[in-house]
């Protein structure tokens, strides 16, 4: 073979293997929806922690290529986890007690918040559900009270909470669901682990945001509440703390069915930045400004994420 023959063959062997990095590295810069065009449901209900949560999430996704259908308007949280469950919805944020209680049935709580998450994520990948990165802080409950009124009280802990009804002011009252009130893992258990009694007057059933703003406006002294209710009311409110560790672990998450992860399973990695980059006084921040300035709540995570960063 002449060495002009050997030179063409070489610069077409040169020239086929240029166009075929080209074609990969194409492919691999071009736009994701071709690869993402099967749609993700993420589905909430009414609640604001909820919708902002469920706002940011789809936001995100589309954001990074994803056909998303929204389906923020289910009538209750057991509406979604059902959904959830049945993977005509793909994606939702659940909170771990809630789910070990009520939908896996435990009667028994876990102490530490990332224990619970492991046993958690074990047993509901059974249900076909994954839970993915949580965000860093507790959503653990205690007692909740006007800060300047504790402060005169001197109390700090429930326990104080607990002498301070028994030996001086046994008028002090609550307010709380109804549902709460009966509960062993509400008022009624909390009474007994602290060993103390409320009168049956000085309980009263409200709903919880209703509760909230009775002990803002010094009309109920305490509540059942957690650290991003704090948050919410800026320095206003204390929350007590659970020295004898009544109320249980619980932890907040992103929770994806079993067949979208398996699909997208870079989703986890995607949440994550949002998880990693969210802290209760933040998520708080933008409920707030979702209420008070009227603002949607889907321009207020688009805001959110890109100031942080997450998506340009």
């Amino acid at each position: 073979m002449s060495n002009d023959r050997c030179s063409r063959m070489i610069r077409r062997i040169g020239l086929i293997v240029a166009l075929g990095i080209a074609v990969l590295i194409t492919l691999s810069c071009s736009s994701p929806v071709s690869t993402r065009s099967v749609p993700v449901v993420v589905a909430a209900y009414p609640d604001t922690e909820q919708q902002m949560l469920a706002a940011l999430t789809i936001s995100l996704l589309r954001a990074n290529g994803y056909s998303v259908i929204d389906r923020t308007d289910l009538k209750s949280e057991w509406h979604v986890r059902q959904a959830l469950e049945a993977g005509s919805v793909h994606i939702a944020w659940q909170n771990s007690s809630v789910v070990w209680f009520s939908y896996l049935g435990h009667d028994k709580p876990v102490s530490s918040e990332s224990s619970l998450f492991r046993e958690i994520k074990a047993e509901d990948y059974t249900h076909d559900i994954a839970w993915l990165t949580p965000v860093s802080w507790s959503t653990r409950q205690s007692i909740l009270m006007r800060a300047d009124r504790a402060a005169d009280m001197g109390i700090s802990t429930i326990s104080g909470l607990a002498q301070e009804i028994s030996g001086i002011n046994p008028d002090i009252t609550i307010c709380l669901p109804e549902s709460m009130i009966n509960s062993t893992r509400g008022l009624s258990g909390l009474l007994r682990v602290y060993g103390f009694r409320l009168r049956t007057e000085n309980i009263r059933p409200m709903e919880p945001n209703d509760a909230l703003t009775a002990v803002l406006n010094g009309t109920c002294d305490c509540t059942i509440g957690s650290v991003k209710d704090l948050a919410l009311n800026a320095d206003e409110l204390t929350l007590l703390r659970d020295n004898l560790a009544f109320f249980p672990a619980s932890i907040l998450a992103p929770t994806v069915h079993i067949r979208t992860i398996n699909q997208y399973p870079e989703l986890e990695r995607i949440l994550g930045q949002l998880t990693h980059s969210l802290d209760h006084a933040t998520l708080a921040r933008l409920e707030r400004e979702v209420a008070r300035q009227r603002q949607s709540y889907e321009r207020t995570a688009i805001k959110y994420l890109e100031s942080a960063g997450i998506i340009d």
